[in-house]
């Protein structure tokens, strides 16, 4: 029922700039920190979960100014803002895996039961029944090309727009059928390009265009880009020589600047120990750092309690940590 929307060339085929963009979307995705330990692209995983429920929340309101959204990004990333939505920051979570429910059979499913759902559980006290030609749920069977399918679920988000839904569920639902199609989508999000050039995104969205595929064409000239932006940068924090180079920078940093809590020694060992092999037993540390247990015990501890290292237990293998005041120093690109 969207292929009328699909940008086409004069032969029916479909428009070649457009197809090209979708490939190298599809390509660059699935290269994503592959030589990363998966300890650590787990990590990264959960970072961008919490950027991205930060730019979504962002983008539910229209009417935010540039300075808003300076201020919003400052209060997140230093923990001012805890309760800040906090249930719909929750809701964001709850939201997050829809596979089961969406995609069934080759096709995806959207039922508008749940999109109310969604809808009205970040509508405080406002119910709002949505619904498309009468109907509870429709279905978009999936295109064998993933470069096509990429497009198609575009389609599909662009008509949930049309349906007057707002960019948070629409985006909600965009993110589970994106990581249903790319399997590295997680490590970078949609929303955040959409966030980082709101006012274009605003302009794509204010009228959406049903009829013909001009309208969505012009939107796939914005969101396209956008997520290969999204992809290169995630790509290059997702570097086992630059994240090496940025942890220990700072590091160090936290040693002269007053505004942090210092690291302890033989914090740079631990760092490129883990950047390695993703997680190590606590009695290797002091094989690592080559001190007697009390010191490498100290040191586990130490690290645990500035967020830079994590444990499932209080006697389980350790992994690096990316807490968002950290974070936003070692993927800058990400934050931008």
């Amino acid at each position: 029922m969207l292929s009328h929307i699909i940008p086409r060339d004069e032969k029916g085929r479909i428009d070649k700039n457009i197809f090209v963009i979708a490939e190298e979307i599809v390509i660059k995705s699935a290269s994503i920190g592959g030589a990363l330990p998966k300890p650590i692209i787990d990590e990264v995983r959960l970072l961008q979960q919490k950027i991205n429920t930060n730019a979504l929340m962002q983008l539910n309101s229209i009417h935010v100014s540039a300075q808003q959204f300076f201020y919003l990004d400052h209060c997140y990333l230093k923990k001012e803002s805890k309760n800040f939505h906090e249930q719909q920051v929750q809701l964001y979570y709850d939201f997050q895996d829809m596979n089961n429910v969406l995609y069934q059979d080759n096709k995806f499913i959207i039922n508008f039961d749940l999109l109310d759902s969604i809808y009205n559980s970040f509508e405080q006290n406002r119910y709002v029944e949505m619904r498309y030609d009468n109907s509870s749920s429709l279905s978009f069977f999936l295109p064998s090309s993933k470069a096509y399918q990429l497009i198609y679920v575009f389609a599909i988000y662009y008509f949930l727009l049309w349906c007057g839904y707002k960019s948070s569920t629409s985006i909600i639902i965009l993110d589970a059928m994106l990581k249903i199609i790319l399997p590295q989508y997680g490590l970078w999000y949609i929303a955040q390009g959409f966030k980082q050039s709101y006012h274009e995104y605003f302009k794509q969205i204010k009228d959406l265009n049903m009829e013909s595929p001009e309208g969505f064409k012009s939107f796939l000239e914005l969101a396209m880009p956008l997520a290969l932006h999204e992809i290169e940068a995630i790509k290059k924090n997702l570097n086992s020589e630059y994240l090496c180079r940025e942890l220990i920078q700072y590091i160090n940093m936290t040693r002269f600047e007053e505004m942090f809590s210092p690291f302890p020694k033989y914090s740079e060992l631990i760092t490129k120990e883990l950047l390695l092999h993703g997680e190590i037993k606590r009695g290797e540390v002091k094989e690592i750092i080559n001190k007697e247990q009390r010191t490498s015990t100290q040191l586990i501890r130490d690290l645990i309690d500035l967020e830079y290292i994590k444990s499932d237990s209080p006697k389980g293998v350790i992994r690096l940590n990316f807490p968002l005041e950290i974070a936003q120093f070692i993927f800058q690109d990400v934050f931008k």
